[in-house]
């Protein structure tokens, strides 16, 4: 490994060796192979969240940017919300382009196999900066990119798109740092000044990338790992010998200018991100919503094995089945990472760390604050990271584990460099080192050994309710366990002859099994990653918007079939729902639509729902019943009332052999004989009434069984019904139907038209216009004409001044325009809040109304991005053309 203290005017991305070269096309053909293959056998990397809210969310936003307009708004999802200030779609992220001119798949997956080079390419060139050889640097760009966080996390687009520049950080801070920490009064400034505008660029437009993203989490790692570096630098300034004050408060100043270049490159996106924020549920988080998502001390045992909860089901191996879910809590980077981060922690010295280990001292802070950062408010000191602005207004802190393994791929590089090339004493495999170094080896073969043999004791030590050891997982944890083995063998020495190869071999083992059991990007293939419009509309129709209810996801894959809020972007259906990090807090707080597939039945009884003109609800079974052995428990809205006729339904089509119907509190159900009769798929009442007497607890056992949707009781007098149950036969299941949907839908407001066996489809006896008048009546609304983009215009006659509701969510943002049809007078009309919609007032005439959603900021941002642009486009073509006349010079003088 060369000296890392180089001049000042040396160029770091020194001339490609061959092995260079070798190594990047591997880096760049890999990733290319990896989501291409999948990709055309009909499983390209579209899965959780990059299918309900990536991938369509980016193709909606260069549809509108394709008809001319920005991304503004989002008419299909929360009855209207923002798009550009949603932030989750990254609507103007440079590469978003590729939307324009392929199909959106191919674009999609061009994106993914661009984070994973990027990724790759940035820590193969900074282990080169450092002087390691070109393969220590291959094998830890592989660690960073192809395992740990950057591979669990591939689910959330914006997250690993984020983390993919974070290498690329570090090296443009390291090359700031060479080129201002040494200036003094003594050396030319202006060739010092001049070599780090390189690097400041770079840093730029790092940092602009990274906002552009959209995604919070990997700005704040970005916001967390730059001080941290500048700070080692001020302190350690391994890149040259002598550090200055003058040179430190220049590379300070450098680091703050990159930054804030940065976010004025991306301020178009920022300030309407920052402004919906400041409206969202998100304006204000409390320390326990800022620790939700932190990963327990416990479950660090996950770096030695990310299965320890199961994977990700291939091969019919067992699926994850602890809580939260595997992508946040996968940080697995390889036995032989931790090793090496073990190896490189016993190197310390009084002083610190000494000679060349110097250079990597930021590594070993990184991977410290990335562990305490991941563990959240499960440490003390989670209220310092709260304290840090932005940072703390973030939640699922066990994302954080990509700091530490970015820092542990380094040191990986670091350690496999000497190992490689014989300097055993510098990588700790001498003395009582190598026993040290060989322990989280050790740990996993006996966490594995453990795992099988006391599966239940260690349940309980991991505050897992779920017994582990199953079946299905222990041939993953032998296979674990044989990895853990082999790396105590290697490392120990066992193989001394063949040492390079067996640390290759096991190396490669642990990388693939990590992709093979706990990947879970790729789509399964059992869903429309693209639902039609002639599928949505043959299911649900077309009148009003509609929700699909399924809070626990068991019939994920038919929703999403329906065109599920973001989906419905390609069924262009839309929808009372939404799926993203940003809801308006009082929308989502009337509506409950901010969880996944949620809405909240009580203001569904209140009729929140008819001023959004919900036209069809989908309800799985799981949502009006659940089985008697199921963990669900209800709670009534509301005390029910009797009523002459009542119904319930089953959510799906069941073969019934046994209902029992039973009074409210203990009341009798019904006074006289009540009748039973059922319900088919359609909704239709079939079959002749079944009378029994109306008791507390009314019984009907039927003699064969009768395959229905759901059952009417009527009764002359009345029924009075709180919990119903039915048994089913073929097989034997007790199904209770106690869920408040129950008593929402069993009135003159719904229809029941259609069930199959997962859901039922309900249909709005009547849905409003999507523009009404309410004060006074009198008045005519016509030629109504709506754009992809969100603007609305119509019409409004009326001999006196009146109020018009619009059936679109208010937001702060939304402008009306009236233009009298006859005079031409133009008149702006303010826009009011009118429970959760719009309203405005016109005055008595003739108007043509124009409704335009208008970004908060919009205008401040575009012109500072288009002159941050601008300004950085004029410093690059400086910095090229210099380099080109720099090349002629070179030549004319050789």
């Amino acid at each position: 490994m060369s000296d890392p203290l180089r001049s000042a005017d040396e160029r770091w991305w020194r001339p490609l060796a061959s092995s260079d070269r070798r190594a990047m096309a591997l880096l760049i053909a890999l990733p290319t192979l990896m989501f291409v293959v999948p990709a055309l056998f009909g499983h390209p990397a579209i899965a959780q969240d990059n299918l309900i809210q990536n991938f369509p969310l980016r193709v909606l936003s260069m549809r509108q940017i394709a008809s001319g307009h920005l991304p503004l708004f989002n008419s299909l999802a929360n009855s209207g919300t923002p798009l550009l200030g949603g932030l989750n779609a990254g609507s103007l992220y440079p590469l978003n382009v590729l939307y324009l001119v392929m199909p959106a798949v191919a674009a999609w997956v061009i994106n993914v196999i661009a984070i994973y080079v990027t990724a790759a390419l940035g820590v193969y060139c900074l282990c080169r900066w450092h002087g390691l050889a070109a393969s220590s640097s291959l094998m830890a760009a592989l660690v960073f990119a192809f395992s740990g966080a950057m591979m669990g996390q591939m689910v959330h687009f914006g997250v690993v798109q984020g983390f993919a520049l974070i290498p690329w950080l570090v090296l443009m801070e390291f090359a700031v740092a060479r080129s201002l920490l040494s200036i003094g009064d003594n050396v030319s400034r202006r060739a010092h000044l001049r070599g780090a505008v390189p690097g400041i660029v770079g840093f730029a437009a790092i940092w602009a990338l990274t906002f552009l993203s959209g995604e919070p989490r990997a700005i704040v790692e970005l916001e967390l790992i730059t001080p941290i570096v500048v700070l080692v630098e001020l302190i350690v300034h391994v890149h040259v010998a002598r550090a200055t004050w003058r040179g430190r408060v220049l590379f300070v100043t450098a680091n703050v200018l990159g930054a804030l270049w940065g976010a004025a490159i991306a301020l178009a996106q920022l300030l309407p991100g920052w402004a919906f924020i400041s409206q969202s549920e998100r304006s204000i988080v409390n320390y326990d919503f800022f620790g939700s998502g932190s990963l327990a001390l416990r479950w660090t045992a996950l770096l030695l094995d990310q299965d320890l909860f199961g994977g990700n089901g291939d091969l019919g191996t067992t699926r994850y089945y602890a809580g939260y879910n595997l992508a946040e809590v996968t940080g697995f980077v390889g036995l032989l990472t931790l090793v090496a981060v073990v190896a490189f922690f016993v190197q310390i010295t009084r002083k610190g760390w000494t000679g060349q280990q110097r250079a990597f001292t930021v590594y070993a802070v990184l991977v410290v604050v990335g562990l305490f950062a991941s563990w959240g408010n499960f440490t003390p000191i989670g209220h310092l990271f709260h304290a840090i602005p932005l940072f703390g207004k973030t939640r699922l802190q066990s994302r954080n584990i990509i700091i530490l393994d970015f820092a542990a791929a380094m040191l990986f590089g670091w350690w496999i460099d000497h190992v490689f090339a014989g300097r055993l004493k510098q990588a700790s495999q001498t003395t009582w080192r190598r026993g040290v170094t060989v322990l989280p080896a050790v740990l996993a073969a006996a966490l594995m050994i453990g795992l099988i043999a006391w599966p239940d004791v260690l349940a309980r030590w991991f505050n897992n309710p779920n017994p582990l050891g199953t079946a299905t997982q222990k041939p993953l944890l032998i296979v674990h366990g044989v990895i853990a083995v082999a790396v105590v063998m290697v490392v120990l020495g066992l193989f001394k002859k063949y040492r390079r190869r067996a640390l290759i071999a096991v190396f490669v083992i642990d990388l693939l099994a990590f992709n093979l059991f706990s990947d879970v990007g790729f789509a399964t293939g059992s869903t429309s990653i693209t639902p039609s419009h002639a599928s949505a509309t043959a299911a649900m129709g077309d009148n009003g918007r509609f929700a699909l209810v399924d809070p626990l996801q068991f019939d994920l894959g038919q929703f999403e079939d329906l065109g599920t809020t973001n989906l419905n972007v390609f069924t262009n259906l839309p929808s009372i729902q939404g799926y993203g990090s940003l809801v308006s807090d009082r929308y989502g707080a009337v509506t409950g639509t901010h969880l996944f597939l949620g809405l909240s039945a009580c203001s569904l009884a209140k009729g929140e729902f008819q001023q959004l003109r919900l036209g069809t609800l989908v309800l799985s079974w799981n949502s009006l019943s659940h089985a008697a052995t199921g963990p669900i428990s209800y709670s009534w809205c509301s005390a029910p009332k009797r009523r002459h006729v009542v119904r319930r339904f089953f959510g799906a089509r069941r073969d019934v052999s046994f209902i029992t119907v039973v009074g409210w509190r203990g009341a009798a159900v019904s006074t006289s004989p009540i009748s039973l009769q059922f319900f088919n798929g359609q909704g239709t009442l079939f079959g002749v009434r079944t009378i029994r007497a109306g008791t507390h607890v009314v019984r009907f056992a039927l003699s064969h069984p009768v395959r229905a949707a759901g059952f009417e009781i009527a009764s002359a007098t009345g029924a009075l019904i709180g919990n119903s149950w039915i048994s089913t036969s073929a097989p034997t299941v007790m199904y209770i139907l106690d869920s408040p949907f129950q008593a929402d839908l069993d009135s003159a407001t719904w229809h029941l038209s259609r069930t199959n066996d997962a859901f039922s489809v309900f249909h709005a006896n009547s849905v409003l216009a999507p523009q009404w008048i309410v004060r006074p009546t009198q008045g005519s609304i016509s030629q109504v004409t709506n754009a992809s983009w969100g603007d609305e215009w119509f019409n409004v006659r009326s001999a006196n001044t009146v109020s018009v509701d619009r059936s679109v969510a208010w937001l702060a943002g939304w402008r009306a325009e009236a233009t009298n049809v006859v005079s031409g007078r133009v008149i702006s009309v303010p826009v009011r809040r009118s429970g959760l919609i719009q309203q405005i007032t016109l005055p008595a005439g003739n108007w043509r109304v124009h409704f335009h959603y208008h970004a908060p900021y919009i205008e401040l941002g575009l012109i500072v991005s288009t002159i941050s642009t601008l300004g950085f486009i004029a410093v690059v073509g400086v910095l090229v053309r210099g380099k080109r006349q720099s090349r002629r010079r070179v030549s004319v003088t050789a």
